[in-house]
């Protein structure tokens, strides 16, 4: 009993303590308690009560888990509260890696196009460059060599014409030239010996532009293209003779491969053989041997050099004109029967002797005498003598060439007054000798050589009875 009263105690006691926590009224019950301790001290102390149950050992347990139920109310929003700050701290990190990721990536992708926009632009840039150089080397004229072999030629012979046409069959150039030696003189002194008119077409054939002087050999440029060479006049000889008129020559110029390409593009070669214009087999067998289209003008040529060489031959022949009638001179003669023994003879170149009967004749002289027949003989002659011979006294024509002073431009040092040549040879000059006082120079132009005038020969010849060579 005294266990079920406790237990009902108890228990009475534990829906008391509940209804105080969820019911008003609980400052009643708390007052009862609070008498209660105070007349059970013991009680108070924890000591068992008449039911041998201590209030502290029945509260304790209560107590405690209110205790552990009020930590963990308490506790839990903390801790909620600081996950949910590292978690949004750990959001905010991730979202501030992927923005600067993101920014990143946006200015590297941004470099990147940029880097390739400029690289295309350089390369377009080098690409139309390069074309544009490419299209000004198609058109730049390249150097072509000419060379015309011809044994026993001379300045005064006078020069070749070379023609020559683009693949339109257009005249390209035209030029004026020598073989090749020049007739063993420089080019210089060959031209100056050519035949009068001729002098201006080979100065020019021979001058190359920016360069001091004449060249020893033709100057020919022509721009990137195929063409076709022949030459269309050639000189006759002193004997009257000529060359035989070559083939064409076909060939190609090509652009040049570099800025600095500056070698010769094409080569232009004859090798000639003299002809007797007067030797008509030789003549056909020359024509014959060119190409069709060339053969009627070849043959013209020849025409002409045959006529030259006829004018050749009556120049440099004794002019001599003779004519003789002669007559008489011991003859036979003719005798008439019957005559009284006079016999009258004569001769000449024209008639010869004649006899006549009973009749009479008439030469350059006459004579009469009787004869049986009663007719006479007549017979006469006459010469005229033989004008000697004229040669020819070939006389050299001059003209006076004037040469230009040559000066040129040197250094002089405003301290020692020593010349130099360059800038290079000055500088050296200046700092082995700058303490020595020589730290200045100044441009001066000194002679090389003076002015002189030149007589020379023009390669014409004039004879005193007028005829010319």
């Amino acid at each position: 009993m005294k266990d079920n009263n406790s237990e009902s105690a108890y228990g009475g006691n534990s829906e008391i303590l509940d209804e105080t926590q969820v019911m008003p009224g609980t400052a009643a019950v708390d007052a009862e308690s609070s008498g209660a301790a105070e007349e059970n001290p013991v009680a108070e102390s924890g000591a068992p009560d008449a039911n041998g149950i201590g209030s502290e050992g029945v509260a304790e347990p209560e107590s405690a888990e209110a205790d552990a139920d009020s930590g963990d109310t308490e506790g839990k929003p903390k801790r909620n509260m600081k996950k949910m700050v590292a978690v949004g701290a750990v959001c905010l990190a991730i979202v501030a890696g992927l923005g600067a990721g993101a920014a990143w990536y946006s200015d590297r992708q941004a470099q990147i196009a940029t880097q390739e926009q400029a690289e295309a632009e350089g390369k377009a840039k080098a690409a139309q460059a390069e074309k544009e150089v490419a299209e000004r080397l198609a058109k730049e004229p390249r150097p072509v060599s000419v060379s015309v072999k011809a044994e026993g030629w001379a300045p005064e012979n006078g020069v070749f014409t070379l023609v020559v046409k683009d693949s339109d069959g257009k005249e390209a150039a035209k030029l004026s030239v020598m073989p090749e030696g020049n007739g063993g003189m420089s080019a210089k002194d060959a031209i100056e010996a050519l035949p009068e008119g001729q002098f201006d077409a080979a100065k020019e054939a021979y001058t190359e532009e920016d360069v001091e002087g004449l060249s020893e050999s033709p100057v020919l440029k022509l721009a990137p293209g195929d063409y076709t060479a022949e030459l269309a006049a050639l000189p006759t000889l002193a004997d009257g003779t000529t060359y035989k008129l070559p083939e064409a020559v076909e060939f190609s110029v090509k652009p040049k491969e570099d800025e600095g390409d500056d070698s010769v593009a094409a080569k232009i070669e004859f090798a000639l053989e003299t002809v007797d214009p007067e030797d008509a087999e030789a003549v056909e067998a020359a024509i014959e041997a060119l190409p069709e289209e060339q053969r009627e003008a070849a043959r013209q040529t020849y025409q002409k050099k045959a006529e030259d060489k006829q004018a050749v031959v009556s120049g440099n022949a004794s002019s001599s004109s003779s004519s003789s009638n002669s007559s008489g001179g011991p003859s036979s003669g003719s005798s008439n029967p019957g005559s009284n023994g006079n016999t009258n003879s004569g001769g000449s170149s024209n008639s010869g002797g004649s006899s006549n009967s009973g009749g009479s004749s008439s030469g350059g002289g006459s004579g009469s005498g009787g004869s049986n027949g009663g007719g006479s003989s007549s017979g006469g002659g006459s010469s005229t003598p033989s004008q000697p011979s004229h040669t020819h006294d070939w006389v050299a024509q001059t003209t006076t060439v004037h040469h230009d002073a040559v000066t040129k431009t040197v250094l002089v040092c405003n301290n020692c007054y020593a010349q130099f040549e360059n800038q290079s040879d000055w500088d050296s000059h200046s700092m082995n000798n700058f303490f020595n006082g020589c730290q200045s120079c100044t441009p001066k132009t000194v002679t090389v050589q003076n002015a002189y005038d030149e007589t020379v020969e023009t390669g014409k010849y004039v004879c005193s009875c007028g005829a010319t060579k």
